[in-house]
């Protein structure tokens, strides 16, 4: 999972919160059903191609007016990831399909 939270940090850098830590950082990881979650959370290409059930990573940060979600798809054994996405403020910010995925 550290090398996930590392990401969701790299890219808040990115977004120009260089002080940010892991400490300040909310995380959650639950094993669910595809059924159980919201589909919106996902592009339509990448549906298909998810494990049942899959690991399902989240990350929130808050800062302001502005909050940060990031979800991670995996399978059950964390090995292969799926996709990745971050929220700001309800929106789409950044989509990654990651190796388990139809497209890079």
């Amino acid at each position: 999972m550290m090398d996930t939270m590392k990401w969701f940090l790299d890219v808040l850098r990115r977004e120009g919160y260089m002080t940010i830590q892991e400490k300040d950082i909310a995380l959650e990881a639950v094993l669910l059903e595809k059924e159980e979650i919201g589909m919106d959370v996902y592009p339509e290409e990448v549906e298909e191609a998810l494990p049942d059930p899959l690991l399902f990573e989240t990350f929130y940060y808050e800062e302001g007016e502005n909050d940060y979600l990031g979800v991670i798809t995996m399978n059950e054994a964390g090995t292969r990831k799926y996709i990745a996405r971050i929220f700001k403020n309800g929106d789409v910010l950044h989509t990654w399909i990651l190796e388990g995925g139809q497209k890079q």
